[in-house]
């Protein structure tokens, strides 16, 4: 776990995956959380599984998060500045997502 940042990744997504779905997620999902507490909360779910497929988490830098977001890797969600808007927030970055993980997939997994 990386203390200097409220970041973690959980990477790969599964084979049925739709070229929009790829493009979304590009292999790799982040997601945000409220605060460090469920950051912790969401390490403690490395390498459990969604569909089949275990997930693994990871702690995301800023300098990660926001490379990834100047690059077009992935998009910043919600409106303003990419680098204020992640500065501040938590996120996590999901792999080894199945094709078919749905939204309500993740949120099951996480809840």
């Amino acid at each position: 776990m990386n203390p200097d940042t409220n970041y973690i990744r959980l990477r790969g997504l599964p084979f049925a995956a739709k070229e929009q779905d790829v493009r979304d997620f590009l292999q790799e999902c982040y997601v945000e959380l409220d605060d460090q507490e469920a950051v912790k909360e969401a390490q403690k779910l490395d390498r459990n599984e969604i569909n089949g497929r275990y997930i693994e988490v990871f702690s995301v830098s800023d300098a990660e998060l926001l490379m990834m977001i100047r690059h077009g890797v992935i998009k910043s969600s919600g409106g303003g500045d990419a680098d204020s808007r992640y500065a501040s927030n938590f996120v996590v970055r999901l792999r080894g997502l199945p094709y078919s993980a749905t939204i309500d997939d993740i949120k099951e997994f996480f809840s």
